[in-house]
């Protein structure tokens, strides 16, 4: 059974038609399981439909948190935490019923698991020695990987280069 890959906004559902219910668990591959659950049939329905994104999408992370990448300008920087395999797993008889891999990516645009980049500039302006950041998923690696730089030749976008984190992951 090949591992399905997916950036974790997008949804991604396990559906059967061999069951009408079904006790599962969600399981960190080679850890522990993060949730159980039963999925039931609608009434009229044809079978059962899990979204394992919205289950799995607490479990990675960007690793830049407490990282002052300043400190690492010129090196490429590992996202250890940033792509989790996740299995699916049938509790009534211990099978696993499929695999999951997801990437912390938020680019909205769809993947099909190999190698990509997943930080475009959103305008692509930069200032001469602003900070420059070019993250791409790696399936040699399974993770993500942040080349860091400063522009060299900027194309005058003005006078201020905002940088920020998303730290919905903090609770701040």
């Amino acid at each position: 059974m090949a591992t399905i890959k997916a950036p974790i906004w997008q949804d991604t559902y396990y559906t059967s038609t061999t069951f009408t219910i079904l006790s599962y668990a969600v399981q960190i591959v080679g850890a522990n399981t993060i949730y159980t659950g039963r999925a039931y049939q609608r009434p009229g329905g044809n079978g059962i439909s899990i979204n394992i994104s919205k289950i799995c999408q607490d479990y990675i992370k960007d690793s830049f948190r407490e990282v002052d990448f300043r400190t690492l300008t010129g090196q490429s920087y590992l996202h250890p935490d940033s792509y989790v395999e996740f299995n699916l797993i049938n509790l009534a008889n211990g099978n696993v019923l499929n695999t999951y891999g997801f990437v912390y990516d938020w680019s909205y645009e769809s993947w099909s698991g190999n190698n990509r980049t997943v930080s475009n500039p959103i305008n692509s302006h930069n200032m001469t020695g602003m900070y420059s950041f070019n993250s791409s998923f790696s399936a040699a690696t399974s993770g993500i990987t942040t080349q860091i730089g400063t522009v060299a030749t900027g194309n005058s976008c003005g006078q201020i280069a905002l940088y920020y984190k998303n730290r919905k992951y903090l609770g701040v």
